[in-house]
């Protein structure tokens, strides 16, 4: 019986491991977008992410976090005032944040998207379209 307990927890560390590397930086997708963005922006560019020091990292960019709200207009100013550039939304990360949803919705003109792969979109913001 304690042989089974065990298995039992092995089990489910095995899947915790495994679910952790798929949001891990070092996995494929997540690779992938900061390749993207490394080389596809100008060095200077300022990402929001959801996680900026792994991004800044990998990306080889200043980045930032905006603050957690559930008025996108803050999210809006805190991008204006930190002259974000691009915003990088993991799907895996952020499918609850409605506020962010909410911007993105609220101003087509103002955030474009530029890529995406099977979990996360690049955004170009235009500071100027406001």
């Amino acid at each position: 019986m304690l042989v089974g307990a065990y298995g039992h927890i092995d089990h489910a560390v095995h899947d915790a491991l495994r679910k952790a590397d798929d949001g891990a930086p070092e996995h494929w997708v997540n690779s992938e977008a900061f390749r993207f963005v490394k080389e596809n922006t100008p060095p200077t560019a300022r990402i929001a992410a959801y996680h900026p020091l792994i991004t800044g990292l990998y990306a080889d960019r200043k980045c930032m976090r905006w603050r957690y709200t559930w008025d996108s207009k803050e999210i809006w100013e805190e991008f204006m005032r930190f002259e974000v550039d691009y915003l990088l939304y993991n799907s895996q990360l952020g499918a609850s944040d409605t506020s962010l949803h909410q911007l993105i919705r609220e101003r087509p003109g103002a955030i474009r998207e530029v890529w995406q792969n099977s979990r996360n979109i690049l955004y170009e913001i235009k500071r100027d379209n406001q």
